[in-house]
């Protein structure tokens, strides 16, 4: 069975909002979108800021896991017998 692929996915303004929400107990819809962006920069150990200036959620250990056994299953499959 294969593992999925964790793939980085720039952060919709949506995906943001729902994720403060979640950590803050707050309502983002009715702050700005700058606030929220500020919010995020500050929280380094869940968001990335990439160089386009998109957010992107930070790979945990275990999708860093889960990607190296990937990588391992595909090596494995690439030998026939």
């Amino acid at each position: 069975m294969k593992l999925k692929t964790i793939m980085k996915k720039a952060l919709t303004w949506d995906d943001l909002a729902n994720i403060y929400d979640k950590e803050t107990g707050g309502t983002a819809r009715i702050k700005t979108m700058a606030s929220i962006a500020a919010w995020a920069v500050k929280r380094k150990d869940l968001f990335n800021v990439e160089t386009d200036g998109s957010f992107t959620l930070k790979v945990t250990e275990v999708e860093k896991e889960c990607n190296r056994l990937d990588d391992l299953q595909e090596e494995m499959d690439s030998f026939s017998l």
